[in-house]
């Protein structure tokens, strides 16, 4: 109601481009900061051999873009923190997680897929918390999490190596 009274746009209007209401518009605002993501990191020069550094980069990106909406976030949160809507959060965090891996080329197919969304999924989750409570200056609170838990996935890589041959010499 207060988008389409600031936008002067007819309910009808916004009842075909949103016709599932405010889950339509999370995935919008979403997509929109993913556009927004893209353009910034385009523009950086980024070592593509690390992964880990292409993913903080977009990390720290999408960070950087979403603070200018933070009092947004902060309302939309009641809405994505309702019981009735945890299928629509898990989707949103999905569809960003994705996003990050594939734009930066990951193309796996194997259980690597799903592990690494998982835990950027988790990183992801964990970094919006700090950053909602994140006052300050330059996100230094967010982003020194960030460095530390994006750094720390190759502790995960190495245990899910070291359980991998463990189990094989088993069978």
């Amino acid at each position: 109601n207060k988008a389409q009274k600031k936008l002067k746009y007819s309910s009808n209007l916004l009842k075909v481009l949103f016709p599932n209401k405010l889950n339509d518009l999370v995935f919008y605002f979403s997509d929109f900061i993913n556009k927004k993501m893209i353009t910034a990191y385009k523009k950086k020069r980024i070592n593509k051999k690390s992964l880990r550094l292409q993913i903080l980069t977009l990390l720290k990106i999408r960070f950087s873009i979403l603070n200018e909406y933070k009092s947004v976030i902060k309302e939309s949160r009641v809405f994505l923190c309702s019981p009735s809507k945890q299928i629509l959060s898990s989707k949103l965090i999905y569809n960003i997680v994705d996003h990050f891996w594939k734009l930066i080329g990951d193309k796996s197919t194997n259980y690597n897929f799903y592990t690494k969304r998982a835990i950027l999924a988790s990183i992801y989750s964990v970094a919006v918390i700090i950053w909602i409570n994140d006052k300050s200056k330059d996100l230094d609170k967010t982003f020194n999490f960030l460095n530390k838990s994006i750094m720390n996935m190759n502790i995960v890589t190495n245990i899910k190596q070291k359980l991998k041959e463990t189990i094989n010499q088993f069978l």
